[in-house]
């Protein structure tokens, strides 16, 4: 029977990283797309993200689902802002 290995301090560090990372690359894309869909003028910047973000490991379905997010979230009034 195998021993379970304990985490040293430096693995535990390193993967609080990792997710602090990830999350960080998922608000970027939130915040970029929200942007390009209310004023269509920043396709590269959303491209460079999506990009940094499949180098770190997130997916093509979590990107999906925070687009579908985002174009859900847009209020009426946050259109309107956009359009005037």
């Amino acid at each position: 029977m195998k021993r379970n290995k304990k985490m040293t301090n430096h693995d535990k560090m390193l993967v609080l990283w990792c997710i602090a990372k990830r999350n960080e690359i998922k608000d970027k894309y939130r915040k970029a797309m929200k942007q390009y869909c209310l004023t269509c003028d920043n396709w590269d910047e959303v491209q460079a993200i999506r990009s940094e973000a499949h180098h770190n490991g997130i997916s093509d379905e979590v990107l999906l689902d925070i687009d579908i997010d985002v174009q859900n979230s847009i209020t009426d009034e946050e259109l309107l802002q956009a359009l005037y």
